[in-house]
């Protein structure tokens, strides 16, 4: 936990859910890094990061980054290998499939809202996901139907809620 006032979330995706709650301040840009290296390097199973990359890819320094890593390795978010590299052991971090959800999750929600307010109410994220849950069921129903009435009323129904919530966070 952290000593200091810390924003908190709780990110869903695909059913599957991880509670970030015990994670201090800016924990998901770890994932949401680790994330967009695998999508850079193409290579889901095997992309895997140096603790100090992580450092320059995010908002935070080397030991912020190895408090949160090691507890997203024990949760099971992130896995840890271990390499040796010339005389040297080098160890390197990567997603595992809940870790990669949730970071797709972490990334939709700041692309939905522009940026992840501070405080995230946890009824905010809850009706975002509804909304999206609403919209790829029907999707899913029948992909052709992209282009009905009912979808776009969906999309508009889902901008309103949005623009409600930005008004309600004083989100401009």
């Amino acid at each position: 936990m952290c000593n200091n006032p810390c924003n908190y979330i709780t990110v869903t995706y695909n059913g599957d859910v991880a509670n970030l709650d015990k994670y201090p301040d800016k924990t998901e840009q770890i994932l949401v890094a680790l994330l967009e290296y695998e999508e850079r390097d193409n290579q889901e199973e095997y992309a895997m990061m140096k603790r100090r990359l992580l450092a320059a890819e995010t908002e935070l320094n080397k030991q912020q980054v190895r408090y949160r890593l090691k507890k997203l390795v024990e949760d099971d978010l992130v896995r840890r290998d271990e390499f040796t590299e010339g005389n040297q052991r080098i160890t390197y971090y990567g997603l595992r499939l809940d870790g990669r959800n949730n970071a797709k999750a972490a990334r939709e929600l700041k692309n939905v809202l522009g940026e992840v307010p501070d405080p995230v109410e946890r009824d905010h994220v809850w009706e975002i996901g509804m909304e999206l849950a609403a919209i790829r069921a029907e999707l899913e129903a029948d992909p052709m139907e992209v282009g009905s009435s009912a979808f776009i009323d969906a999309i508009e129904i889902l901008s309103d809620r949005i623009s409600r919530i930005e008004d309600e966070l004083g989100i401009e």
